[in-house]
């Protein structure tokens, strides 16, 4: 098994991942069900109560990147044959299956092959020039000076200006996430010959990583013809592949660019596939219909290793998460877990090693999470910090001492990817007197409701979140919409932290000040660490030599012969 560890983001039902959006209309009424039976799709209409125990699909995970300049982009290493052959990628989520404006789920992982970002964010978590070749940021953390490479051009063969980079940005309050850059946060964006310079009103941690990382340059004079209606019909961008077709809820085609600056690909023609059931995917990989599929976790690896197919997985790993609606919100109605004591019980009456052997088969990337927000990967988490044991009896003392020593009901949102997650928690609270009803939503909707402040009532929604320290500190900030916790304390900490521009008083500042609070605090609970999802790759797959975050960097596969 190639142990590259995996990464975020995102095919989310949170991604992770990774980050702030509205989402328009009410909120479905969830509807009791008997669950489905093994190998039947689940209704994703509405949400599914279900009664008993897939891991949640996460967003990607990293480390802090280096906001220092960086150097010329690389030349890129011509092939010598010209791409040639095709693949089809086996996937279990389209997300919105809208590529523009810019989302953050699975639509944006097939969108960044056709839409080449400023920067690339690779495994594990690093930043690599792309249509930017150069950087600085200023002292204040306010001013980002991004030197725009001259030979960059779309799939109609215009070339790529920095006026098409100012364009692009102009819909940044349309994405779904980056809370930082929206709401006005952006003061300014200026093209300046082949330089954009940003202004923001506050220092972004996560600008380069997270930001201009997953944002996908769009030809403006293509777009001012279209429309951005026209533009979703058929995509045009300046990276790797271009598109082909789309047939909604089925596949989207993609082909080899071979005008692309950086990288041509390998492989000539890449048809993602629409595979929710985990069986199917792996029959496929089995009979060749499908050359990589994804997300392969739980008994689905033990199948991959069955038939001898190869399970692989990059990146540092993210954290399944819990967070509470009520204390998620910049209003903060009274809940039950403003107590830090009833936050603390849920997670030691957790059996997470035995969650663990259940959904990854002793996959050993996988843990159980023990600092929120700080991934065990990273230079700033400490061994004075171990995950909570599984401790029933301490769970017992902690609700009785906060008031519930006879327990009580509450909903537990979450995603068929997470369902067997949720279950399996659901079964360890109800020892301990917690009896959760555990709801079901498809991801995208989850999401609407998420960042749309319409969860209902006083529940918990399982989901995952980036563990890489100060990217991550918008999950602590109240007006972001992926929220995840909002008090004195934690809005202390996300606006102190932000603040800090240096990377390594940043790191100094984690180590001494997050990293001790967030343990204390729990405010939101690590169930988990472990890689992004995994990936089957059949026989046909010769080599995939790197990974981007956002985009998989297919153009890196090389067929066999």
């Amino acid at each position: 098994m190639n142990k590259a560890r995996a990464c975020y983001a995102v095919l989310l039902g949170a991604l992770a991942l990774a980050l702030a959006a509205c989402g328009p209309g009410a909120a479905p009424t969830p509807t009791p069900a008997r669950g489905p039976a093994p190998g039947t799709p689940v209704a994703l209409a509405s949400p599914t109560v279900v009664p008993a125990a897939a891991a949640p699909t996460p967003t990607a995970a990293p480390s802090r990147p280096t906001l220092a300049p960086v150097a010329s982009a690389p030349t890129p290493t011509p092939i010598k044959a010209g791409p040639r052959g095709s693949m089809t990628f086996a996937i279990n989520s389209f997300g919105t299956e809208v590529f523009w404006p810019q989302g953050i789920t699975a639509e944006a992982i097939i969108g960044q092959n056709m839409l080449e970002p400023l920067v690339r964010t690779m495994s594990p978590w690093r930043v690599e020039p792309a249509i930017a070749s150069a950087w600085k940021v200023g002292e204040d953390g306010l001013t980002y000076d991004l030197t725009l490479r001259n030979d960059v051009y779309f799939h109609d063969g215009t070339k790529l200006t920095p006026e098409d980079v100012k364009f692009t940005l102009s819909f940044v309050d349309q994405y779904v996430g980056f809370s930082r850059i929206k709401g006005g946060n952006i003061v300014s964006t200026e093209a300046i010959g082949n330089h954009l310079v940003i202004r923001t009103k506050v220092p972004v941690p996560m600008m380069f990583d997270n930001y201009l990382g997953r944002i996908g340059v769009i030809p403006k004079a293509y777009v001012d013809k279209v429309g951005v209606a026209g533009f979703n019909k058929q995509p045009v961008g300046a990276g790797p592949f271009k598109f082909v077709k789309q047939v909604k809820a089925e596949l989207v085609r993609i082909e080899a660019f071979e005008q692309h600056y950086r990288k041509v690909p390998h492989l000539k023609e890449l048809t993602w596939m629409l595979v929710p059931e985990p069986t199917t995917r792996i029959a496929m990989l089995r009979t060749r219909e499908a050359d990589i599929s994804f997300n392969e976790l739980g008994l689905n690896l033990a199948e991959l290793k069955r038939y001898g197919l190869r399970p692989i997985s990059f990146g540092h790993p993210v954290q399944s998460v819990m967070f509470f609606n009520r204390p998620a919100t910049k209003e903060r109605p009274a809940s039950r877990f403003d107590d830090a004591r009833v936050r603390k019980a849920l997670l030691y009456a957790m059996d997470r090693e035995a969650l663990l052997k259940a959904l990854y088969s002793g996959y050993d990337d996988a843990r159980p999470g023990a600092v929120f927000l700080v991934g065990r990967t990273l230079p700033s988490y400490s061994d004075r910090y171990p995950a909570y044991p599984h401790d029933p009896a301490r769970a017992r003392e902690l609700l009785a001492a906060a008031g519930h020593a006879q327990g009580f009901e509450v909903d537990l949102l979450t995603t068929p990817e997470g369902r067997n997650s949720a279950l399996a928690i659901a079964s360890d609270w109800e020892k301990v007197g917690v009896k959760a009803s555990v709801k079901m939503y498809e991801s995208v909707a989850l999401l609407g409701m998420w960042f749309g402040r319409r969860i209902p009532g006083d529940s918990i929604v399982l989901t995952s979140a980036y563990a890489n320290g100060m990217p991550s500190l918008v999950y602590l900030d109240p007006a972001a919409q992926v929220s995840m916790f909002a008090s004195k304390e934690t809005e202390k900490l996300s606006f102190e932290g932000g603040a800090i521009v240096d990377p390594a008083k940043q790191e100094e500042w984690m180590r001494n000040a997050l990293v001790p609070a967030m343990y204390d605090l729990m405010p939101v609970l690590p169930i988990l660490e472990y890689p992004l999802g995994i990936f089957g790759v059949g026989p046909r797959v010769k080599s995939w030599t790197e990974f981007s975050i956002f985009s998989f960097s297919l153009e890196t596969l090389v067929p066999g012969d």
